[in-house]
């Protein structure tokens, strides 16, 4: 009698490796479900693929979701509505969106990663947190993902609302290795320990201070939110000039918190060349450090909204990498 049934692991490894690498993600991981011995064969055909290893990104929102890197892209997306269960959007070649359904979303999105993470043999490299969403587990995640990883690519944290505490102990148990974006509300007083040695940094809110900000030792800085004044952002200047701080920085983007007043960042124009474009709504100047390294500094925007803007001169590619 004709069977349809292909005995897959009962090829030799070799053969099995070769039908394994046509597989999608969607479909090993798929397999691995099948039986502890199809696992057993993926978990070791995932430590050594013929192709670069997926990476994961895990997003915290109101429906959380894992992201699979690797072309085609996969999505797990964890919803508790139980119809949507099992649900799957195909966008061609590009993507597939699978709803799992669990009634805790943390635990069941954090038993899934685990369970992939182990199966494909990859890492986590970005974790997006919206702890508005996760009220009272911020910890809980935190101490998760120390678990999992020494440290991870990319950091984001965010939450409309003052939860100092937790804040603080995210940030420092989610270690970031080369970006860290902070979007958050802090009360009055609020401080916390960054990493200094990032490729890239961006907060959106008030509470860096200079004393802080000049021993951050990172390529790339952003401060939406005003935290400095313009006699501190002229005390950067004069800093980086002299080579006291900031020696790896490459771009800096500040938003002045006192824009009529923003001539106070320029301080004595003796180190400033006024060789450059100027008109209604950009300011440019030339600044040297004293080993010869040239920046540019831009001020730009329309009031309120004022810009200080600093990057390396000439501009080239290989600083911002």
């Amino acid at each position: 009698m004709a069977t349809n049934i292909f005995p897959l692991l009962h090829l030799p490894i070799l053969a099995l490796n070769n039908v394994l690498a046509l597989f999608t993600q969607e479909e090993l991981i798929e397999t691995s479900l099948t039986s502890r011995r199809a696992r057993h064969f993926i978990r070791g055909f995932s430590r050594f693929p013929p192709y670069p290893k997926p990476t994961i990104r895990l997003y915290i929102t109101a429906e959380p979701y894992i992201h699979l890197c690797n072309k085609p892209s996969l999505t797990y997306k964890f919803t508790r509505d139980a119809l949507k269960d099992g649900q799957k959007k195909v966008y061609g070649n590009i993507n597939t969106t699978i709803y799992k359904y669990t009634e805790n979303l943390l635990e069941g999105i954090l038993n899934w990663l685990k369970y992939v993470t182990e199966v494909l043999s990859c890492t986590i490299d970005l974790v997006d947190m919206t702890m508005d969403e996760i009220p009272g587990e911020t910890r809980k995640l935190a101490d998760w993902l120390k678990n999992q990883q020494e440290s991870y690519d990319c950091v984001e944290i965010y939450c409309d609302t003052e939860a100092d505490d937790d804040l603080k102990y995210a940030i420092e148990t989610i270690k970031a290795k080369k970006e860290l974006l902070l979007g958050v509300e802090t009360g009055p007083g609020f401080q916390v320990e960054l990493p200094e040695n990032l490729r890239n940094l961006e907060i959106a809110s008030s509470f860096i201070g200079l004393e802080q900000l000049l021993r951050i030792k990172c390529k790339k800085i952003a401060l939406s939110e005003p935290p400095l004044t313009n006699q501190e952002i002229n005390m950067f200047i004069r800093s980086w000039m002299a080579q006291e701080s900031h020696l790896n920085l490459c771009n800096m983007r500040i938003k002045i918190a006192e824009p009529h007043s923003w001539p106070v960042i320029l301080g004595y124009n003796e180190f400033l060349n006024f060789d450059l474009q100027q008109n209604e709504f950009t300011m440019t100047f030339r600044i040297v450090r004293i080993d010869g390294q040239m920046a540019t500094i831009v001020i730009e925007g329309n009031v309120p909204d004022i810009m200080f803007k600093f990057h390396l001169y000439p501009y080239l590619d290989e600083y911002y990498d």
